[in-house]
């Protein structure tokens, strides 16, 4: 055999001797995929088996309390402001409906529920003698029926 034979047989059965380990391996690790595979497969029958007929429900995640504080206390603080707000709301509604009752009455439209019909408001002069026949609003009637100007105030 020549050098040159003799080094290229050297570098064939180097690369045979690298290449081996390699390939053992990986077969090996193939191998133990495979049993990790078959392992697997039959936990998972036997947990099929052991596992109940309908499933449970899934867990709630629980708020935690530092947040539930902030929570409850923001939603007082907002009730707190809408409760106020309604109620002042409420008090100048009552407060302007007392104050400007008679002349709220004669400029604001009638209610539905009442017909609107001309209704002749009867003004009256010392004399006793009819001044004016003056067509009103069944609203502006319901306050005052007769309208009497004399000395002596009704």
């Amino acid at each position: 055999m020549s050098y040159v034979e003799q080094q290229q047989l050297h570098h064939l059965s180097l690369a045979a001797l690298t290449t081996l380990p390699r390939d053992a391996k990986l077969k090996l690790q193939l191998k133990e995929k495979e049993t990790r595979r078959i392992r697997r497969r039959r936990r998972r029958r036997r947990s099929r088996c052991l596992r109940p007929a309908r499933l449970a429900p899934p867990h709630r995640q629980r708020i935690a309390s530092s947040d539930r504080n902030v929570f409850v206390c923001v939603y007082r603080v907002v009730m707190y402001v809408v409760e106020k707000r309604y109620k002042a709301e409420m008090a100048r509604a009552a407060a302007s409906a007392t104050s400007s009752a008679p002349a709220s009455r004669s400029t604001s439209p009638t209610p539905l529920s009442i017909p609107r019909e001309s209704v002749v408001v009867v003004v009256q002069d010392n004399n006793d003698d009819v001044v004016a026949d003056v067509p009103s609003t069944a609203g502006a009637a319901l306050d005052v029926k007769y309208l009497c100007r004399s000395d002596t105030r009704h």
